[in-house]
């Protein structure tokens, strides 16, 4: 079967039922044609690819033409991860107190899931803690196969990356003796959401559901941080597969966003340095679009043809006589 048709399959399930979920036409597509489709990840990401072409506002017109583009063009392990952690338990004599004193705390937080997936990758990884650990706090376990994938990845993404998923990350090897992973270079959706755009809200599930009009966040019962807590298998459970959806709609968004994030970790780094490549995803198709100003410079500007990103040329195209007449700014 040919790629264009199946893309006809695809587009003809999302127009039967628009309003249907990723990941059930996910299981519909597997179902229906396991020899195209062997695992509904697999199949997500070409429901996925073809209702973010236009958003859920416009499934009528899908056409081929989309900044956003859902296929690995770079050499970079670049990964997505989650966790959710578990509430602090204190006594307090007010629901309005300002604080809590040291010797107010019981319980303090431990993580008590995360899940993780590799960009455009067909699985996601998860670890959650047992009922055993639940109660007693215990998450070293989890933390150290967690710590393992960051170990292994060039690029780290998450929303609200640097104030909380870092930091809780970080305690938790430093509390168990895991050291720091090896480098990594980071992307925080969220501190690119409030920088480039003025969106109404810019929680994930907002950005995704509302503003998009992608897969939102899965909904979770009232009080399922509380069962988990205190080990209750079965919301330790919904908690790991609400984790594992967050991931998933974290790579979507990042995806739309990727355009505007500046700067971008450079993903030509990790790809053969004698091509030339897109900053942000690795793709070849460089267009010239201009020049592209500094205050002292001239470079060649480019636009990526596949994932819409801008970066410029190393070498500057100011003439030498330009240079040597050129007045600089002050700081001050």
């Amino acid at each position: 079967m040919t790629k264009s048709e199946k893309s006809e399959i695809v587009k003809a399930a999302i127009r039967a039922n628009p309003k249907a979920a990723n990941r059930a036409l996910a299981k519909q597509l597997n179902y229906e044609y396991p020899e195209l489709w062997p695992t509904i990840e697999r199949a997500r990401d070409a429901v996925r690819y073809w209702k973010g072409k236009k958003g859920q506002r416009n499934l009528s017109g899908i056409s081929d033409n989309s900044l956003v583009n859902y296929e690995v063009k770079s050499n970079a392990k670049i990964l997505l991860f989650d966790l959710e952690t578990a509430p602090m338990k204190a006594y307090i004599w007010s629901k309005w107190a300002n604080g809590v004193h040291d010797d107010q705390i019981i319980n303090d937080w431990f993580v008590l899931t995360w899940s993780a997936k590799w960009l455009f990758g067909d699985k996601v990884y998860q670890a959650k803690v047992t009922k055993k650990e639940a109660k007693a706090q215990n998450d070293k376990r989890i933390i150290k196969s967690l710590w393992k994938l960051i170990d292994e990845a060039d690029i780290i993404i998450a929303h609200n990356l640097k104030k909380f998923d870092r930091k809780k990350a970080n305690t938790r090897f430093l509390l168990h003796g895991l050291g720091l992973p090896s480098p990594y270079l980071i992307i925080d959706t969220l501190l690119h959401a409030r920088r480039q755009f003025a969106i109404t809200s810019n929680r994930l599930d907002y950005i995704a559901h509302n503003f998009l009009g992608l897969e939102g966040k899965m909904e979770t019962p009232k009080g399922l941080w509380w069962r988990a807590v205190e080990g209750d298998t079965e919301a330790i459970k919904i908690m790991a597969d609400y984790c594992d959806q967050d991931v998933r709609v974290l790579e979507d968004v990042y995806l739309y966003l990727r355009p505007y994030i500046q700067p971008h970790p450079n993903v030509g780094l990790f790809n053969e340095l004698d091509e030339e490549a897109c900053t942000a995803c690795g793709g070849k198709d460089l267009n010239m679009i201009g020049d592209y100003h500094t205050n002292v410079n001239i470079y060649t500007a480019y636009r990526c043809g596949d994932c819409g990103s801008i970066s410029r040329s190393r070498v500057t195209t100011t003439p030498i006589r330009t240079k040597r007449a050129l007045k600089v700014p002050v700081a001050r």
